[in-house]
């Protein structure tokens, strides 16, 4: 079975030592993708007296050697995961944003912290709750940095946009060639890569996670 382990959120607050007690073994026969928040909210976690700081992850000195060198050790990828997770004051998630100037200033800025701090060149942009507005998507394609995470799908946009229109297309098509399977695939849209993958978490259901080993067989 193809699988990707995702691993989000890894921020300041991220203690170095949880990586090798979760992942010293698994890292022996696996790739692990973390999702790296560059300028963390505490508010977004609830982090205590933290609540209100902002946190560079360049700040957790013990954290950014241990990355660094299992990225030296190609054990690891990292992708930009947002720029603080902090929702927006609707409570809709960060990158749900419509004003193309402040995503493209977010992801640049973002983009910059993260390679400079681990020296490694950010193919990958993963959205804070796998939500980004479709204006965020168009923003992705100019700076030509691929998407991981889920489709959101504006119906309005299928017909001003034919890259869009096809990827619809082909999520129905599957769909209907598929009834029981889960998609799973990667799609290109322009100047990048989609990756749409499952997500798995404590509250998968049995049901579910069959499902998505049946549509990656």
């Amino acid at each position: 079975m193809k699988f990707l382990i995702r691993d989000d959120d890894l921020s300041f607050f991220t203690e170095s030592r949880l990586i090798d007690e979760k992942y010293e073994d698994i890292l022996k026969d696996a790739k692990i993708t973390f999702t790296v928040i560059p300028f963390v909210n505490g508010q977004a976690f609830y982090y205590g007296n933290q609540k209100n700081n902002i946190k560079k992850i360049a700040e957790n000195k013990k954290l950014v050697k241990k990355i660094k060198q299992l990225l030296k050790e190609e054990k690891i990828e990292i992708s930009i995961h947002g720029f603080n997770h902090k929702n927006l004051k609707n409570q809709k998630a960060e990158f749900q944003l419509k004003n193309k100037k402040i995503i493209k200033n977010k992801v640049l800025k973002a983009k910059k912290e993260l390679e400079k701090t681990f020296n490694s060149n950010i193919k990958f942009f993963a959205p804070p709750h796998n939500s980004i507005s479709y204006e965020g998507l168009q923003i992705l394609n100019e700076l030509k940095i691929n998407y991981l995470g889920a489709f959101n799908i504006y119906p309005l946009k299928i017909f001003t946009d034919y890259y869009y229109f096809k990827i619809i297309i082909k999520l129905i098509w599957f769909k209907i060639v598929h009834p029981k399977k889960t998609y799973f695939k990667e799609l290109k849209y322009k100047n990048i890569i989609l990756i749409l993958p499952h997500t798995i978490t404590p509250y998968t259901t049995e049901k579910k996670f069959k499902n998505i080993k049946k549509s990656l067989k």
